[in-house]
């Protein structure tokens, strides 16, 4: 489980990274490439979580990571 001391540290080093509305909307009708400024929600928490390449993590997959399910 993450200690919600280092939720915060993520937090606070990520500061001003804006929510990437525009990949969210690319998973319903186009590809869109992903930009280091950005960051989605299952992707904020993968790093968090200290998963490696963290903007691969789409909410369902984080979901299986965490969950164990394969």
């Amino acid at each position: 489980a993450i200690a919600p001391l280092s939720a915060a540290m993520w937090a606070l080093k990520n500061e001003g990274r804006l929510y990437d509305w525009q990949l969210v909307l690319g998973f319903l009708a186009w590809p869109i490439p992903h930009k280091k400024d950005r960051v989605m929600c299952s992707e904020a928490c993968a790093e968090m979580l200290g998963f490696e390449d963290a903007w691969r993590f789409d909410p369902c997959v984080l979901r299986a990571a965490v969950m164990g399910v394969k």
